[in-house]
Formats: structure tokens, sequence, C-alpha cells
């Protein structure tokens, strides 16, 4: 399997002042932001079994065609998705700016 990318998932906790969360890191870029990961957070939505369902329709509903290979639980606090590498359509979804 070549070409392949991962995005880190984790689920935030409600607080105080905000309610249910998830975080999506990449790393594969990181060297088009000065070495920092980058992520986005989205809201819970309770609609969905679990958040792997919620991440997918959130990728979908943002235009970006990633085609998902698999996903599991790689520690008890956060999940791996891997999806077919597309470094346009990457930066899109984590809104970094692509440089000519």
């Amino acid at each position: 399997m070549n070409q392949c990318h991962a995005i880190y998932v984790k689920y935030l906790g409600p607080t105080n002042c905000s309610g249910s969360r998830v975080k999506l890191t990449c790393y594969d870029v990181s060297h088009r932001n000065g070495d920092k990961p980058k992520s986005i957070v989205i809201g819970y939505k309770h609609e969905f079994n679990d958040i792997n369902c919620m991440v997918i329709d959130h990728i979908q509903k943002t235009g970006v065609e990633l085609e998902l290979i698999s996903y599991n639980n790689r520690a008890p606090d956060y999940n791996v998705m891997l999806f077919k590498w597309s470094f346009d359509h990457i930066c899109k979804l984590f809104k970094i700016s692509v440089e000519d």
C-alpha cells in the first residue's frame, strides 16, 4: 500500500465553556507550516454512532475527495484514519495554503 496518509482523530470531552468536540491532526504536511502538526477541531454530532463516521461525513461535506482505506483504534485516546494520499485535498481539509 503506497501513497497513504494518516489522520489522527481524538475525542475531546465537554468543558464548562464548550461541548464535545473532535480533533483531526495531520502530521504528514507539517513541513508546510513550520514543522508543527496541523489540526482542526469540529463539533461533535450526536446523530453518528462513532467519531469515525462523523469525520467521514465532515470530510465529504467540505468537498474534499479523499478515499478512505481503513481506520482503527491506535491507542485508547485516539483513532487513526488512513486515506489515499492527495496533497491538494489534505491542504484543503486542513486549510493549509499551497505556495507555488
